[in-house]
């Protein structure tokens, strides 16, 4: 049985892992100077930016030099998470403004999101932006 893909996956959340952290001081800052809104979506351009640094030279290190030079991959990876974006974002989101109780706990909403979001980044990251063909 081949384990690369599972290895791949672990790595990928790994990488998620640290850009929820990111994700999360990116997004208190934005909120000392703008609304929650944009704030979420300003914070997750930085999040993207370090998992797809992190991603191109740990998960995906055997095929992320292949195919692009950096700043066409880094693209690529941007638009390929966009659908994982809208499913994070939206949950993120909803919780923010239609559950009270949890409103203040920023990292909590940012979690959650990140879960909706993962299986399609991954999945759009390792075919269309790290694929080694």
């Amino acid at each position: 049985m081949d384990r690369a893909p599972l290895l791949q996956f672990i790595r990928f959340g790994l990488v998620g892992t640290s850009g929820l952290g990111v994700d999360w001081l990116s997004l208190k800052i934005f909120l000392s100077f703008m609304s929650f809104s944009p704030a979420i979506c300003s914070a997750y351009i930085i999040s993207a930016s370090w998992n797809w640094m992190l991603n191109r030279l740990w998960t995906f290190r055997k095929t992320s030099h292949d195919r692009h030079k950096a700043s066409t991959q880094w693209f690529r990876f941007i638009i390929a998470t966009l659908p994982g974006f809208f499913a994070n974002r939206s949950i993120a989101l909803l919780l923010h403004y239609y559950v009270p109780s949890i409103r203040q706990e920023n990292l909590l909403i940012l979690f959650c999101g990140a879960l909706g979001g993962m299986t399609i980044n991954f999945l759009l990251t390792k075919y269309c932006v790290f694929s080694a063909t």
